[in-house]
C-alpha cells in the first residue's frame, strides 16, 4: 500500500509541473494522503509553504565578443525563489548559460559557500577557485562580476553585492577591480 501511494503521490506531482518531492513528508505517505499539490506540505517549521510553480528569473552571462552581459531567462522554483533567492540566483549562474551564444562567467570548480543579505547587500562567499581558476583580464573580470551583480540585482531588495572568497574580503580580484567594496548594479554592461 505504501508503495501505490507513493508511486499515485509522484505521479501526481509529476502531472501538476513539479519535478522533486521536496517538501513531502514521510507522514503523508504513512497516513495513505494523497498528494495534490505541495501547498498542505509542511516545512520543518511546521508553516505551510506555497504550492510549487515555475517563475521566470532574469540571469546575466557574457556575450560571445566577452564584452557585453546578455539577458536570459530561466525557469525556476517558486517554492525555492522564496527561501532563498540569493541563493537561487547564484546556483543557476553556476549551470552557466543554456544558449550557445552565450557563456559561463563563473571559473570552474568554484564553489558556493554561503550567501547571505543584510539590508539592500547580498554578500556572496565563494571558494578559492573563483579567484585562482578565473582567466582574468580586464574584460572578463568585468563580465565574472557583474554578471552576477546584475543578477542579483534584478531582486528588488537588493542593491549592492559584496564578495568575499573563502569568508574573507580581498583588496583585488584578479589586478583591475577593488574587490572590497560592494559592487552596484550597472545598466551600460547589458545589451538590450
Amino acid at each position: 500500500m505504501k508503495i501505490k501511494v507513493l508511486l499515485t503521490s509522484v505521479l501526481i506531482i509529476l502531472a501538476s509541473g513539479c519535478s522533486s518531492l521536496a517538501g513531502i513528508t514521510n507522514e503523508q505517505i504513512k497516513k495513505d494522503q494523497p498528494v495534490l499539490s505541495n501547498s498542505n506540505v509542511k516545512n520543518d517549521t511546521g508553516i505551510k509553504e506555497v504550492e510549487d510553480q515555475l517563475v521566470d528569473v532574469q540571469l546575466y552571462f557574457g556575450d560571445s565578443e566577452n564584452a557585453m552581459l546578455r539577458k536570459e531567462k530561466r525557469k525556476v522554483s517558486l517554492r525555492e525563489v522564496l527561501k532563498d533567492a540569493p541563493r537561487v540566483i547564484i546556483a543557476e549562474l553556476m549551470k552557466g548559460p543554456t544558449e550557445k551564444k552565450l557563456f559561463s562567467v563563473i571559473p570552474s570548480g568554484t564553489k558556493l559557500l554561503s550567501v547571505t543579505k543584510e539590508g539592500n547587500v547580498v554578500t556572496v562567499n565563494f571558494s578559492k577557485e573563483f579567484k585562482d581558476n578565473h582567466n582574468g583580464g580586464s574584460a572578463g573580470e568585468t563580465m565574472t562580476i557583474y554578471a552576477i551583480v546584475n543578477s542579483l540585482t534584478e531582486i528588488k531588495e537588493i542593491e549592492k553585492v559584496q564578495f568575499l572568497i573563502e569568508g574573507k574580503v580581498q583588496k583585488e580580484f584578479k589586478g583591475h577591480y577593488e574587490f572590497d567594496k560592494p559592487f552596484s548594479r550597472d545598466e551600460s554592461m547589458i545589451i538590450h
